[in-house]
Order: C-alpha cells, then structure tokens, then sequence
C-alpha cells in the first residue's frame, strides 16, 4: 500500500495496468490505507470538513484511485543550492571588508595630512 507520500507535477500517474485494455473483472487498486492516502497536486477536490482529507477520491485512471487523497503535500521541498559557490561569496565579502579598510585608513592619513 502506498500512502504519505507527495505526487507533484507529475505529467502521467503510474498506473497498475501496463496492457491496453483495462481487465473489468480486475479489482480497482486503492492507494491509500482506508484512512489515508497520498498528495496529488492535480487534485481538485475539497475538503469541507476540514480534516486534510480530500472529500471525493482521485481517480488515477479507471483501475487506480485514492480514496482519500490528502490536501497538503507531506514532502518537504528540496533547498535549492545557491548558484554562486558559498566558499565565492565568503571571499567577495572578505575583500569588499578589506577594500572598505584600506579606503578608510587612506581617507583618515589624507585627513590628517591636510
């Protein structure tokens, strides 16, 4: 059984059946616990009752549904890694502190110089 887990974006759904036709006599698979199922971002739902619980299934396709599809993605989205290596950014600030004190200490020589 498949459950808590978070479908997202995704452009086909897995599907129990990889034949062309669909075996009526087959059982639908459920993906959920009987309480609980997955996220679908597709999902278009409701949850009146506001149980985080979506209130009609997610059907998959005609031989897979989520009888209880969830309405809040239980994934946490990956942190995106800065562009710029954090080891560049260190030292473009360091050098900007010491240009900043060098400029310093010539403006206040120059000062007393006057």
């Amino acid at each position: 059984m498949l459950t808590h887990n978070s479908f997202i974006d995704n452009i086909v759904h897995f599907s129990g059946c990889f034949c062309e036709e669909y075996n009526p006599n087959e059982p639908v698979h459920t993906w959920d616990n009987g309480k609980e199922g997955n996220y679908w971002s597709d999902y278009n739902g409701a949850d009146a009752d506001g149980d985080g619980i979506g209130d009609t299934p997610y059907v998959i396709d005609p031989q897979n549904q989520d009888r209880y599809p969830l309405i809040q993605s239980v994934a946490t989205p990956p942190i995106p890694k800065p562009s710029i290596p954090i080891g560049t950014i260190i030292a473009a600030i360091a050098i900007a502190a010491i240009t900043m004190a060098v400029m310093i200490g010539y403006r206040r020589r120059k000062t007393k110089a006057s």
